[in-house]
């Protein structure tokens, strides 16, 4: 009796031993199998994710690309530009300094006109005291002793677009003695004293008299 009692708690604690076994089995196995799977979604996951970041790098590598070539071809516009820029500054400053230039012939010129006017006007100025003190001289009576003395002179031709005073000043080292030079060329020189180059006039010869190269003879 007390056998068959013995192998009954003796079973029952197998039992017992094998049903702990069995849950502890299970427990293992659903544990694995949740491993398992979260392994699983984890790769998923992980595949996803890479396969996102090569989508966003290829995305990425185009934009890229892209930009490089709208910035290539900016910068050849730029260039063109540039160059285009670069040309017209050089024309326009040649521009400038043609037109400087031409300024300042133009202004040249005009104070030589100015000069020449203001030249014109003081001989238009001076003219009726010139034609006058001329005139005087002219008409003066020539003394006896100086009819009776052959008056010696020298031939020469004007040039340099010399006038009567400055002659005057040449040959006897005064402008006011122009008189003596009118009076010895009356049929030459007309009323307005004017004289021009090519113009052959005899100069007296006096006492202040200083000879020139424009001599051509002397009689």
């Amino acid at each position: 009796m007390k056998k068959i009692v013995f192998l009954s708690v003796c079973c029952f604690y197998i039992s017992m031993a094998n049903e702990t076994q069995n849950i502890q089995n299970a427990n293992l196995e659903l544990k694995l199998t949740q491993t398992l799977k979260n392994l699983k979604e984890y790769k998923l996951k992980k595949d996803r994710t890479i396969l996102n970041l090569e989508k966003a790098l290829k995305k990425v590598k185009a934009e890229l690309k892209n930009t490089k070539k709208q910035l290539t071809i900016k910068n050849k516009k730029h260039n063109k530009a540039l160059k285009r820029m670069r040309k017209d500054l050089q024309e326009t400053k040649k521009n400038f300094l043609k037109v400087r230039n031409e300024l300042s012939d133009l202004r040249n010129e005009k104070s030589a006109k100015s000069m020449k006017i203001n030249k014109m006007i003081q001989t238009a100025i001076n003219q009726p005291l010139i034609i006058e003190n001329v005139t005087k001289e002219a008409l003066a009576p020539i003394p006896p002793k100086s009819i009776a003395t052959k008056l010696s002179w020298v031939e020469v031709v004007i040039e340099d677009d010399i006038n009567i005073r400055e002659l005057a000043l040449k040959y006897y080292s005064d402008s006011e003695a122009y008189p003596k030079i009118y009076a010895a060329n009356r049929s030459v020189i007309p009323a307005s004293l004017k004289i021009q180059d090519g113009m052959i006039l005899k100069i007296p010869i006096t006492d202040n008299f200083k000879e020139q190269p424009m001599i051509l003879n002397r009689d």
